[in-house]
């Protein structure tokens, strides 16, 4: 079973997920990363987000999937990405077609929380450099990733599958996404 993973960055997707014990975890950034790294195009995992020309960027997506691909033939895996990502030129989809068809997701699940959770989250979290958004920025984000998932979901057949991980309520996000994922298979 492969099973897409997003929410925006600070949503607590890796926390929520970390219940999944059979699951391989793939995170597409550091995959990415190191795809864009091997290609000299960023020195920092947040540099993806900021400093790259589109066109290359898709290039890099594209190797990304393909190294991606390989991995995951016959096995349990969770990807861990976003479904869309904010860019200075605009929100670019996270999972381009090419994405949907090699990967063949059964289910996609979205974290969500509260913005001010996110805030706090980030503002703690000294490993990342993310740029500051608002409230409005980052509820935003949230709509966006919706519409992506609609759009990847009847292209993929995949099942969207929205878990709010409200704060100081880990352990309920985390057995919804178990009880989600036990009956899929």
């Amino acid at each position: 079973m492969i099973i897409i993973l997003a929410g925006i960055p600070g949503s607590g997707k890796t926390t929520v997920a970390s219940v999944l014990k059979d699951f391989e975890e793939i995170t597409f950034g550091d995959v990415m990363f190191e795809v864009a790294k091997e290609m000299g195009a960023v020195e920092t995992r947040d540099d993806l987000r900021k400093d790259i020309p589109e066109e290359e960027y898709s290039k890099i997506q594209e190797e990304t999937i393909n190294k991606i691909a390989e991995r995951i033939q016959n096995k349990d895996v969770i990807i861990n990405t976003h479904l869309s990502i904010k860019h200075p030129y605009g929100y670019t989809e996270g999972l381009p077609d090419l994405a949907l068809e090699k990967f063949k997701p059964t289910l996609m699940v979205i974290i969500e929380t509260d913005p001010k959770g996110v805030i706090e989250r980030r503002n703690t979290d000294k490993t990342r450099t993310r740029d500051e958004e608002s409230e409005l920025d980052l509820k935003e984000h949230q709509k966006i990733n919706r519409e992506f998932a609609s759009k990847y979901s009847m292209k993929s057949g995949a099942k969207v599958i929205i878990i709010h991980n409200e704060q100081g309520k880990l352990e309920k996000a985390q057995e919804e996404l178990k009880l989600i994922v036990d009956s899929s298979k």
